[in-house]
């Protein structure tokens, strides 16, 4: 088929399915973010979420986002970089993105002694879309994403 949704790749709607399916458990099982979004102070022993954070989106229009960026960007770039060293990418950048908000948390609460800063339940799906951007602006240095109507320089 023709038109704006076309073209999308298995992996990136199988993606896209983990990311609304993730927010839809977090929004039906509200405690479940306990367990999937990155907590500073759980993170041990639940360090499984510095790689289930960055697939929880929490708010709606946090899921609208990531999975128009995902499949957008996704479509431009999968082909060239193949499906493996896609999905490679997507999970060292959402893991690092992790381990730099979890390293950040705890300086933040070293410093500023507000404790919040390793209750507050952080995760989501930006880390991977930033990447996405800076493998766009090597791929296509002058792209014009039509979509953001920016250009990726």
């Amino acid at each position: 088929g023709s038109g704006i949704f076309s073209g999308f790749t298995k992996l990136c709607k199988g993606l896209t399915v983990i990311l609304i399916g993730g927010h839809i458990v977090v929004r039906l099982l509200p405690s479940s973010v306990i367990y999937l979004a990155l907590i500073p102070a759980r993170t041990i022993p639940f360090g499984w979420n510095l790689i289930t954070a960055g697939y929880i989106e929490q708010s709606l229009h946090g899921v609208v986002v990531s999975v128009i960026g995902l499949l957008f960007m996704g479509k431009l770039l999968e082909p060239i970089w193949g499906s493996k060293e896609f999905l490679k990418f997507i999970f060292i950048v959402n893991f690092l993105t992790s381990v730099c908000v979890f390293t950040t948390a705890i300086a933040l609460y070293y410093i500023m002694r507000e404790e919040n800063y390793l209750y507050m339940p952080l995760s989501g799906f930006h880390g991977v879309l930033a990447g996405f951007l800076v493998g766009i602006k090597q791929i296509v240095p002058d792209q014009e994403l039509s979509l953001l109507k920016i250009k990726a320089k």
